[in-house]
């Protein structure tokens, strides 16, 4: 792999400004503190020490010998500050979090939150953005001044790569203590046993009570299939449950979905090095933060009820537009993104309901690609001539495996070399194995055409059609009564795959639609829900749609979403044209100044790329 050094557009626009000073008024009213889990650094010339900023002495901590690359031991919190301790500490200071290591040239270098904000609650749960991170040396002092002076300058130019990745990124980075984000809700009811499930957040039962385990688990009918992520119907309590693994409740990283992990392999990497310091210790995995790179944004009224639209973004082929696109063999697919759809209802003190949708956004899972070799506007696309059908098999096999049945909406143009990417789509479709149930279902609408001559959000049809399709896939529904700490519940049995070519503007316009139906669905199942927040609920949906439309593409492309007019208020004006225009304009001139090397610092965090030591082969 060869990677340049990293520079940097800025974006002019902050999506985020509007909603921070509508949540400034919002925390200031609020009863409960927004604070996230304070940790303790200290460096010292030969060691590096980080635990939790507590009164306890045997929290397990992490000590770091700056010995050749670095080695790690996961220690009591006393042994950790004495080693400290006995030499001059060069600084000691508040942080966050851990995200992991990364190796380079000299070593090994600690990834830590340095600052955070708070941006809203999901299920009574403090949700914070990253905003800045720290890299901290962990080889032996002299190892950097041993390379050679290629290597010195190769160091510093992944440094910097690795530092612009760590900013770029910090826009979509989320995090929450108390409720795991990587898992939609209803994952986390049927993955894990009721004590650190999505039950204990909605009956007030905190999951961190005390250290005991809890336990993942795969559930299946008596004499059925195992599911081992639970988006299937029918499940019940009284079900056969087969325990996969036992984790410690405060371990968030071994519950966490690590294919929706953003410091997956940081994490991944740290674990495999940090040894306990005894043969039965501690794991360095109870220190290790997972952040969720998407979106998240919340309406919530002063009773605790709460609209919560979130974005996971797949971590296994992370990358941008023009330099990411398709599958890899293994049904991976560029911009694969789970959206969820919470409304959480307070009716009075004993009975809460919760219900939740999910969808997903993927590139068209064939190996093509869209290569920038000249200044054209639309770049050629190129198709991989063998291989197709089995990675579309994989990926749809996956995801039938995590979510159920499927329902495919290909928003693809039915000209050009959009048509003849739709047409090589659908005809892997069609040749998928016969599925019980009709597993996947195709469905075609040219939203191009469909709407060239309208100036609505999208043809009644289209709305009609998702009517009845929602209905047909369900919800996620739990309603609780917390005098008798018990449950109901209802399960969603499968999605909807949203693409078109960027899985950005037309998908996430037609999501929206499918959005809007759900909130219905949602609220007429929901019986006697308050008029006031009904009404202001709808209202909101809008907004929140438009701005998780903004903050996908601002992830992908690197600029706000086109058509956010229609998002926001229903019809195509004029200055949603010149918008357009604008961010069309701006995509095109970071696609060919930009995106290639912000693509190779993504890579040097995202994969599990290692420089290497090679005379031949520098940085250029």
């Amino acid at each position: 792999m060869k990677i340049g050094l990293c520079r940097v557009a800025p974006l002019t626009v902050d999506i985020d400004t509007e909603c921070s000073e509508r949540r400034a008024g919002d925390a200031a009213e609020s009863k409960l503190p927004e604070h996230p889990k304070v940790y303790r650094l200290n460096e010292s010339p030969c060691h590096v020490s980080f635990f939790p900023d507590s009164d306890s002495s045997d929290d397990d901590s992490l000590l770091v010998l700056r010995e050749g690359v670095g080695r790690f031991l996961v220690t009591s919190r006393q042994k950790a500050q004495s080693c400290v301790a006995k030499s001059i500490v060069k600084q000691n200071r508040a942080v966050y979090g851990c995200a992991g290591v990364v190796r380079l040239l000299s070593g090994y270098y600690l990834v830590v939150l340095t600052s955070c904000c708070f941006v809203e609650r999901i299920l009574g749960r403090a949700v914070f953005k990253a905003t800045n991170f720290g890299i901290i040396r962990c080889s032996a002092p002299g190892s950097f001044h041993a390379m050679s002076k290629q290597h010195k300058r190769d160091e510093a130019r992944y440094l910097h790569l690795l530092r612009a990745s760590l900013v770029a990124n910090t826009k979509h980075l989320y995090f929450v203590h108390g409720h795991d984000m990587s898992r939609n809700c209803q994952s986390q009811y049927l993955l894990c046993r009721p004590r650190c499930s999505i039950r204990a957040t909605l009956l007030h039962k905190d999951p961190f009570r005390n250290s005991a385990e809890c336990e993942v688990v795969s559930r299946s009918k008596s004499g059925g299939e195992t599911h081992p992520y639970g988006l299937n119907d029918g499940f019940k309590d009284d079900d056969s449950v087969t325990v996969i693994s036992r984790h410690r409740q405060d371990d968030q990283w071994s519950l966490a979905d690590k294919s929706f992990c953003w410091n997956r392999y940081a994490g991944e990497m740290l674990d495999n090095i940090a040894s306990p310091e005894d043969y039965m210790g501690p794991s360095v995995r109870v220190l290790l933060l997972p952040l969720i790179c998407g979106s998240f944004d919340s309406f919530q009224d002063a009773k605790g009820n709460s609209l919560s639209i979130l974005a996971r973004t797949s971590i296994s082929r992370f990358g941008i537009r023009h330099h990411c696109r398709g599958s890899n063999g293994e049904g991976e697919v560029a911009n694969f993104v789970e959206s969820e759809q919470i409304l959480h209802v307070k009716y009075d003190v004993k009975h809460v309901t919760l219900s939740s949708f999910v969808m997903v956004r993927g590139s068209v899972p064939l190996r093509w690609s869209q290569p920038l070799r000249d200044l054209s506007w639309n770049p050629k696309i190129i198709f991989e001539s063998e291989g197709n059908f089995s990675v579309t098999q994989r990926h749809f096999a996956n995801l039938i495996s995590n979510y159920g049945r499927i329902k495919v909406i290909d928003l693809l143009s039915s000209q050009g070399e959009e048509g003849m990417l739709k047409h090589a789509f659908r005809r892997s479709v069609s040749a998928l194995p016969n599925q019980p149930n009709s597993s996947v279902q195709y469905f075609h609408f040219d939203l191009h055409r469909e709407t060239s001559d309208r100036n609505t959000v999208a043809p009644e049809s289209l709305t009609s059609w998702t009517k009845a399709e929602v209905s047909d896939l369900g919800q996620f529904m739990l309603a609780s009564d917390l005098e008798v700490s018990g449950c109901e519940t209802k399960l969603q049995n499968g999605i909807f795959r949203v693409n078109c070519k960027d899985c950005l503007d037309r998908t996430n316009l037609v999501q929206s639609i499918i959005a809007r139906s759900v909130l219905q669905e949602q609220m007429r199942t929901m019986t006697g829900i308050d008029i006031d927040f009904r009404n202001r609920c709808k209202g909101a949906h809008k907004v929140l749609w438009a701005d998780h439309g903004d903050r996908i593409s601002s992830q992908y492309a690197g600029t706000l979403a086109l058509r956010r007019d229609l998002t926001r208020t229903g019809k195509r004006t004029f200055r949603g044209l010149l918008q357009d225009a604008r961010t069309s304009l701006k995509r095109y001139c970071r696609a060919k100044l930009f995106d290639g090397n912000a693509q190779g610092s993504l890579d040097l965090w995202t994969s599990q790329y290692l420089p290497r030591r090679t005379e031949d082969a520098h940085l250029c």
